[in-house]
């Protein structure tokens, strides 16, 4: 079971209902921490929700690195892994991730849905203000007076700025919406 299996399994089931949703961004391979990790699919609404997919010709190897880099910008994250991978995989996840098991049949790949996602109760603005980009953070930092003399200034220098001049549920809010705006995002669902 390959990964755009599981992928399309997804799309199909997990994933319809917000394809029609106008307040709903389904992006896929989202760089996290400036691209220290991708983020399979996230889901952006009035939240982020993203999911990790394991198939079963990935490894575990990265999973400790990719839960720390989800865990400090996402809302709720939701592990979707091949049924061999389980319950190693489920325990190597904090607890308030969901987990879903993907399931090879001679139907199709049959999603499970293991444990549901709860809210993050560690989300980083910092963290998130780097899903910005360098025009976007400089509208913000403008628009509460705080972009003089930050125009040449790296991009840390500018997220550090924003959290300052934004508390953390109005950095999320921000990023949120930014994510939805851009047009450059992948949306579309994977095809075989």
């Amino acid at each position: 079971m390959r990964d755009v299996d599981i992928r399309a399994a997804l799309w199909l089931g997990v994933l319809a209902p917000y394809l029609d949703d106008p307040d709903t961004r389904v992006i896929e391979e989202l760089g996290i921490r400036r691209g220290e990790v991708r983020a399979d699919i996230v889901v952006v609404n009035g939240e982020t929700h993203g999911y990790e997919i394991k198939s079963t010709e990935d490894t575990l190897r990265r999973l400790h690195a990719q839960d720390k880099r989800y865990s400090s910008v996402f809302d709720r994250v939701t592990l979707v892994s091949a049924a061999r991978h389980m319950p190693a995989a489920s325990d190597m996840v904090p607890t308030w991730w969901g987990v879903i098991i993907a399931d090879e049949t001679s139907s199709g790949i049959h999603l499970d849905l293991h444990r549901p996602a709860a809210e993050n109760p560690g989300r980083d603005a910092r963290a998130a203000a780097e899903f910005l980009w360098r025009d976007e953070t400089l509208r913000l930092l403008g628009l509460r007076g705080k972009a003089r003399g930050l125009r040449d200034k790296p991009r840390w220098i500018l997220w550090d700025a924003l959290c300052v001049a934004y508390e953390p549920d109005e950095v999320f809010a921000e990023v949120r919406r930014f994510l939805k705006e851009r047009p450059s995002l992948a949306t579309l669902p994977l095809r075989q």
